[in-house]
């Protein structure tokens, strides 16, 4: 038995079928997109996860991302300058006008002996006239014109890249400032709270001490105070962390986190601290901006040749079909083939057109070197507030041990009568100062830290954070 075809699909069925798998891609992007934010809105936001809605969500950052797209089509727009350019028209007249209808009578093919007579010469009847052209023009020599024109679109599609770059950095930079501001502010919080416990424990003791006859009423009072002014800062710090996570949210661009936990940790962060020229040499390797200086001089140098250039000839070639009768459909059909050149003899704003391209171009190339003095600068500075805050870290580090021992004398011998009240809360509130600055310390050591990278133009990411 001969085997039977398998059915073929028509036109209707291809496009069911393309229906189909397009929805369910689409659904499954959705999916996928659903998932990914909903397990960022359930758990606690890690920095990982903050990087990346800092970087989905942010205004700037998507300007920037459009604007690259709109140079792209400005390329493609030079580009297409070189293609033949094509146009059309038609007309309608009704003349007796005798070079008119003469030259009429020709184009439509329809021209006679009789036409030759004196009479019909010099007072011919009117005649319809419709006139339809199809005209094509192509660029031959433009002068560079349009060579200039593709190369500057690149070069401003490039600018726009390095742009981008500089946003998505200070994105992570402002990122790692304000997430770890709220885990700082936090943990201030906690340590004043401690303090808080500790107080209320001492007043407690002190007005025991008082009912006896131990202490006086003076003591009392002093624990009070004390005590409202550790109170007085808690309501500071609890202003501080609402504002940090404010910022937050403005840097994640999205206000429903402002209340989200965050997971992290205030630690020294752990890296090989190059040398201070090593860092110069990545920032002149990496940095976007100084990137967008060296673009600037080769867009300069793109507009020198096309003040150049507008002393050259320009060249084109063009046609033409051509279709005239005394009704819209019929009549004689011709063509025309030609080019021109053309060329300006005197034009004094050429020369001041090219005096201003050469200047411009001075003026970019000493923005250049200006860029990489301040770029030095901008390293220097950062990496010596890195080095700073790294031994300011040390310092209070030492100062917590010297605090809590202190603390320690200051407690034996207000145990034994022989230091007052007053001793003891300095001691402790010198306690809680040095810790509260060495948090801060860290704090600042790796905002700095993450300053530097983005000084060098290496923050690429946030892992090592």
């Amino acid at each position: 038995m001969p085997r039977s075809k398998p059915p073929r699909l028509n036109r209707i069925n291809y496009f069911v079928v393309f229906f189909w798998f397009f929805l369910v891609n689409s659904l499954n992007a959705v999916a996928l997109e659903s998932i990914t934010l909903r397990k960022i809105d359930k758990n606690a936001l890690s920095l990982k996860n903050a990087e990346f809605l800092a970087l989905t969500n942010n205004p700037n950052l998507g300007m920037s991302q459009e604007s690259y797209k709109y140079a792209l089509m400005a390329i493609r727009e030079a580009k297409l300058k070189r293609l033949p350019t094509f146009s059309a028209f038609s007309n309608y007249n009704y003349s007796n006008n005798p070079i008119f209808v003469f030259s009429a009578l020709l184009m439509q093919q329809r021209f006679s002996t009789s036409n030759f007579a004196i009479h019909n010469l010099n007072n011919p009847n009117p005649i319809n006239n419709f006139l339809s052209a199809v005209y094509t023009q192509v660029p031959i020599f433009t002068g560079f014109q349009l060579e200039t024109a593709i190369a500057i679109a690149k070069l401003n599609k490039d600018k726009k890249n390095y742009e981008q770059k500089i946003i998505e950095q200070e994105t992570r930079l402002k990122l790692i400032s304000t997430f770890y501001g709220v885990i700082l502010s936090k943990l201030k919080i906690e340590l004043t709270d401690n303090s808080i416990n500790s107080a209320k424990a001492r007043l407690k003791k002190i007005r025991d001490l008082n009912t006896t006859g131990m202490v006086t009423n003076a003591d009392v009072l002093n624990s009070e105070l004390e005590l409202a002014k550790i109170r007085q800062l808690k309501i500071t710090q609890t202003g501080d962390l609402a504002i940090a996570r404010a910022k937050l949210a403005s840097v994640l661009g999205d206000l429903s986190f402002v209340d989200i936990p965050v997971l992290g940790q205030i630690a020294e962060p752990e890296f090989k601290l190059l040398a201070q020229e090593e860092y110069f040499k990545l920032a002149i390797l990496n940095r976007p901006d100084y990137k967008m200086s060296n673009t600037d001089i080769a867009i300069s140098s793109q507009n020198v040749k096309n003040a150049y250039g507008k002393f050259l000839p320009k060249a084109n070639f063009y046609a033409a079909g051509i279709n005239s009768g005394n009704a819209v459909v019929n009549g004689g059909s011709s063509f025309l083939l030609g080019a021109n050149l053309s060329i300006k003899v005197f034009d004094a704003t050429l020369f001041t057109n090219e005096r201003k391209a050469k200047i411009a171009k001075q003026i970019a190339y000493q923005q250049y070197k200006q860029k990489k003095l301040d770029i030095y600068v901008e390293v220097v500075k950062a990496y010596n507030e890195l080095i700073a805050n790294q031994e300011k870290a040390s310092v209070e580090l030492e100062s917590i041990n010297k605090a809590k021992a202190a603390l320690k004398i200051i407690q034996d011998r207000y145990n034994v009568g022989l230091a007052g009240i007053s001793d003891l809360m300095s001691a402790q509130n010198a306690e809680l100062s040095t810790k509260t600055n060495y948090l801060a310390a860290l704090y600042e050591t790796k905002v700095s830290y993450a300053n530097l990278l983005y000084t060098c133009g290496i923050l690429n990411d946030t892992t090592m954070f």
